[in-house]
């Protein structure tokens, strides 16, 4: 199975957002919702009472470091304004789940 990577992805910046288990429960989530925006705070209290995670550090975490590397690696489109958290790559992510790269089980 070949994966390929839209433009704006390169196969550095998906691993980087692979790489941390907040980042991956972030596409997860996002996977379930089945293109549906959701918001930094649900993300947030969904990861922190998942991870057993204090939602403001999550939330702190989210903003500064894992939305920004999930919007490089081409996975999200965050609006900052808004809160507003939505998946752009639904492809790439059912194919990360298939080969196992990603499990949202949990």
């Amino acid at each position: 199975m070949k994966i390929t990577l839209d433009s704006r992805s390169s196969a550095d910046a998906v691993f980087e957002a692979l790489a941390d288990r907040h980042r991956r429960h972030v596409l997860c989530l996002l996977a379930r919702s089945e293109g549906e925006t959701m918001s930094l705070n649900e993300v947030s209290e969904h990861i922190g009472a998942t991870l057993d995670s204090s939602v403001e550090a999550v939330e702190t975490n989210l903003y500064h470091t894992d939305l920004p590397k999930l919007e490089r690696a081409g996975f999200v489109e965050y609006d900052e304004r808004s809160g507003v958290i939505r998946s752009r790559n639904c492809e790439l992510i059912s194919k990360l789940q298939q080969l196992g790269f990603l499990d949202c089980t949990t």
